[in-house]
């Protein structure tokens, strides 16, 4: 029992990155979509800090990197904002559900606009910030929902 409740929080956020990159031809889905992983990583640092320790982060940005075609920025990005809140002190133990939730749109904000920007330097090539700007919005108005089904999710371990 104590296994599944150890590896629950890597395999659900697995499977978020794999259904975030799921290819569809829905115009626009992938902004919904793409906040899904990070959404995750943030909620089991919250709730379970030591469930996705650092080498796993870094793994899990390899994951999503692959099947993004971005070459290790996920990796590092995922780690550099994790480091930046808890530097900063933002740690996520008994605050309120609207605090985790500012600190989640810093997150998210965060590293959307520090991947586009190494997205741009990466391949020399300014990007437009309008899908990036959709994405930070999508995923701080999904993070209550998601939140909520990962609770239940935590709930049955």
């Amino acid at each position: 029992m104590q296994l599944i409740k150890q590896i629950t929080p890597a395999i659900v956020t697995i499977l978020a990155i794999l259904v975030a990159n799921i290819p569809t031809h829905i115009a626009g889905i992938s902004n919904i979509l793409y906040p899904v992983f990070l959404i995750n990583i943030y909620y089991w640092r919250v709730v379970l800090p030591k469930s996705l320790p650092y080498l796993l982060l870094f793994v899990l940005g390899v994951l999503q990197d692959s099947l993004r075609g971005t070459a290790f920025i996920s990796s590092l990005l995922i780690i550099v904002c994790v480091l930046l809140l808890q530097s900063n002190k933002i740690i996520f133990r008994n605050k309120s559900f609207i605090m985790i939730w500012l600190e989640f749109a810093l997150f998210i904000t965060s590293y959307i606009v520090l991947e586009w920007l190494l997205m741009s330097i990466y391949l020399w090539k300014l990007f437009s910030i309008d899908s990036q700007i959709w994405q930070i919005i999508f995923g701080i108005l999904l993070y209550p929902s998601l939140n909520s089904i990962l609770t239940k999710i935590r709930a049955k371990l």
